[in-house]
């Protein structure tokens, strides 16, 4: 399984946007993004795409960059999803990524983050 790099854009001065296309079943995950050197205030996802038979993603978290854990968004639901939509991440770990976990040979997902720059971010 290969990891899909993201690639950065700078939006206004407020945000910072990432893209990972195409996400699939066999390129399943996006580089995650590090909060610790993107000086980030919260993340709003938007995933859109063909999902296929099955498809699924999840929106995952981790301190270390190893171990990950599925987010919740801000009603406190887990960011599981299996159609087009736009989330807010609630959790706040030091990395964030999507990642594929269900489809078929068609799912092709593309995956676009805002990162909302801190305010007092270096």
């Amino acid at each position: 399984m290969a990891t899909v790099p993201g690639i950065d854009n700078q939006y206004a001065m407020s945000h910072r946007l990432r893209k990972w296309t195409p996400l699939t079943t066999t390129n399943a995950d996006g580089d995650p993004i590090n909060f610790a050197s993107n000086g980030t205030g919260g993340v709003t996802f938007q995933v859109s795409g063909t999902w296929g038979v099955g498809g699924a993603m999840v929106i995952e978290g981790s301190n270390d960059g190893v171990t990950y854990f599925t987010l919740t968004d801000q009603a406190n639901a887990a960011l599981t999803l299996s159609a087009d939509a736009l989330k807010t991440v609630r959790d706040t770990p030091m990395f964030i990524r999507p990642r594929v976990t269900g489809g078929d040979g068609t799912t092709s997902l593309t995956v676009i983050a805002a990162m909302q720059k801190a305010a007092f971010s270096t």
